[in-house]
């Protein structure tokens, strides 16, 4: 039986299978014709030879033109049995999923691109297809080499994962950038290329009456928001930053918020994709957080050169005036908030008032309070591999707001006092890292504490503060770590403190942050100069009181993250510079955290678990980006 063959899929079936979220390729299917009969003449054979020749010369034809939007080619159906090969679109060398078997199509590793016919794949969620579209025109008309650049816009990460022949992502978040480059799955780091602003957009017919945020909580305003999961929470934080959680009318739409707002079944929508309908609302600059939209190139691209190229681009002045009329922001104003990111990690042991330290870039936490109970787990956190993992080890018995620090010359953890099972503690321990193993100190501290802050200066440990079973206290425990001996410091702090936070500061003094006091929470900084063995109140105040907080180095100074005020739990950074004055940043945390630990890595600050309004957090949230 002779067979000819035809290309099965069009440009128009390509468009509705990346609606779809499955990318269709063009296929062959057999064309039968009747068997030769023996009474055949040799003309015809050769003539049937000849048009079966001509037909997969035409099909395979590579096509430099794209088709516009108005020159698309019928679905494979409507084309007639008689149709001319030429009318069917060519099979590609990056075919992606054969239409017929749902199998990956076999390609060569380093495929041979014809010039001025590559095709580029780009993974986006639903809300950045339209830029990104915008933007594939604008470049391929300039680019000599690529032809197309098609936007699979499926929303979940796990759905860019599955799809083979990728070349590029693109996410309105770094956390979802970051499962790629935990899974090792980006060539290269990736790139913010602009910001989407978050921000509430308001039906027309209601655009005189919904002027500011508080209007949304007015009788028979219904206002729309999506899921947690599609947009990360940043609906969620600005209704709950505008005071207006618990008073609104609210309806969760995954999708169709367009067409929701236009036929008025919601009043105001909430949130940061593209969208030209309603009317925007002015919204005061602390609640006009910024999503960075983040763009990488896949390890598996096969157009690796272009793809570069295509990045580069994303930041090119050309490209930012497109993103800028799609509504989005290239760079952020001084003063307005960046969206930190979420790490894709979960803790394995998720705690409030755990100790942390950090060992060959990876975090070790200790203790901590879990179900209003000290404790006695050990936990690591490798963030280059995305993982966390228990250690089979345990401490000898439950232990919240321990002191712990890394004696780096013997490779060693060491933590002191802390809240057991039946009170504060005297006690001392001593974790290898390598070997797994905990062991009790053979040293006693002079009183039982809990809630000190710990830093560590040449041979000696100092414990500022904490609590006793009774009181706040103002002493200072210093323990020699050569003589394994711990006393009292012979002077005593200003006042009071427990709760507080310790960095090392310039010119070898310790400063002590915020904390409680026996008259609330405090603003004051503390200096302690361990060469003089003397104490002074700083002249520069953190930018409001705090205890509970989290405080670690940065840049040229240090960042304080989350804490209480009046037993509410807080979402602030503030940055106190080694020289100047204090501020409040206006990027804040994720959600209010108390009681989180911290530490700084690569410049940047972790904060690990901590005690959320419902939940204790198993998550780690990385600042700034």
């Amino acid at each position: 039986m002779q067979m000819g063959y035809r290309c099965g899929a069009t440009r128009q079936a390509r468009r509705e299978s990346l609606s779809s979220g499955v990318m269709k390729t063009c296929h062959v299917e057999p064309i039968r014709s009747t068997p030769h009969r023996r009474s055949r003449t040799l003309s015809a054979t050769l003539l049937w030879a000849l048009i079966a020749l001509l037909a997969t010369s035409a099909c395979n034809k590579p096509r430099n033109q794209t088709i516009s939007n108005d020159e698309r080619l019928p679905a494979p159906e409507a084309l007639p049995e008689s149709a001319p090969p030429e009318q069917a679109k060519p099979a590609t060398q990056n075919s992606m999923v054969n239409s017929e078997e749902g199998a990956e199509s076999p390609s060569p590793k380093t495929p041979i691109e014809p010039a001025g016919d590559i095709t580029l794949r780009i993974f986006a969620p639903e809300g950045l297809e339209p830029v990104l579209r915008a933007l594939g025109e604008a470049f391929t008309a300039k680019d000599s080499e690529v032809r197309t650049i098609e936007v699979l816009a499926t929303g979940a990460t796990e759905n860019a994962l599955a799809v083979p022949n990728l070349d590029m992502v693109v996410y309105p978040s770094w956390s979802d950038m970051e499962v790629l480059a935990t899974a090792k799955l980006l060539a290269k780091r990736a790139r913010t290329v602009t910001h989407l602003p978050v921000g509430i957009r308001v039906t027309g017919k209601s655009a005189s009456d919904i002027r500011e945020p508080s209007d949304l909580a007015r009788p028979g305003v219904r206002v729309g928001i999506p899921p947690q999961k599609r947009d990360g929470g940043a609906a969620r934080r600005l209704i709950r930053r505008a005071n207006l959680e618990g008073k609104l009318t609210e309806r969760t739409l995954p999708r169709g918020e367009a067409s929701a707002l236009r036929d008025e079944t919601i009043s105001a929508w909430i949130g940061f994709y593209p969208m030209q309908v309603g009317v925007p609302m002015q919204i005061p600059a602390h609640l006009r957080e910024h999503q960075p939209v983040a763009a990488g190139i896949l390890t598996q691209t096969e157009n690796a050169v272009a793809s570069e190229r295509f990045l580069d681009w994303l930041e090119d002045a050309a490209a930012q005036s497109i993103w800028t009329r799609f509504g989005t922001v290239p760079a952020v104003p001084n003063g307005l908030p960046i969206t930190p990111t979420a790490l894709p990690i979960k803790v394995r042991v998720p705690t409030h008032k755990a100790g942390a330290v950090v060992i060959d870039e990876r975090i070790l936490l200790i203790g901590g309070r879990s179900s209003g109970k000290p404790v006695d787990r050990l936990a690591w956190v490798d963030v280059a591999n995305g993982s966390s993992d228990e250690l089979a080890t345990r401490l000898p018995e439950g232990r919240e707001g321990a002191s712990a620090i890394f004696h780096r010359e013997n490779r060693r953890v060491l933590v002191f006092a802390g809240r057991g099972p039946v009170g504060p503690l005297n006690t001392g321990l001593r974790i290898d890292p390598v070997g797994e193993t905990v062991e009790r100190l053979d040293l006693i501290l002079p009183d039982r504490r809990c809630d000190s802050t710990a830093i560590r200066v040449g041979q000696s440990v100092f414990l500022f503060g904490g609590r006793s079973e009774s009181s706040i206290l103002d002493t200072v425990i210093v323990v020699d770590l050569v003589a394994s001996q711990a006393s009292f410091l012979p002077v005593r702090m200003p006042f009071p403190v427990a709760s507080s936070a310790a960095v090392q500061g310039p010119g070898g003094k310790i400063w002590i942050l915020g904390g409680e006091s026996s008259l609330g929470e405090v603003s004051s900084i503390i200096e302690y100069s361990p060469d003089v063995g003397a104490f002074e109140r700083h002249p520069v105040s953190l930018p409001g009181p705090v205890m509970g907080h989290a405080a670690t180095p940065f840049n040229e100074g240090v960042l304080v993250l989350g804490g209480r005020f009046r037993n509410k739990l807080r979402d602030t950074v503030d940055y106190v510079p080694f020289s100047g004055e204090a501020e409040r940043l206006s990027s804040r945390l994720l959600e209010p955290l108390g009681e989180p630990a911290a530490v700084s890595i690569g410049g940047k600050a972790l904060v690990i678990g901590g005690l959320t309004k419902d939940r204790i957090s198993n998550g780690i949230v990385r600042f700034p980006l």
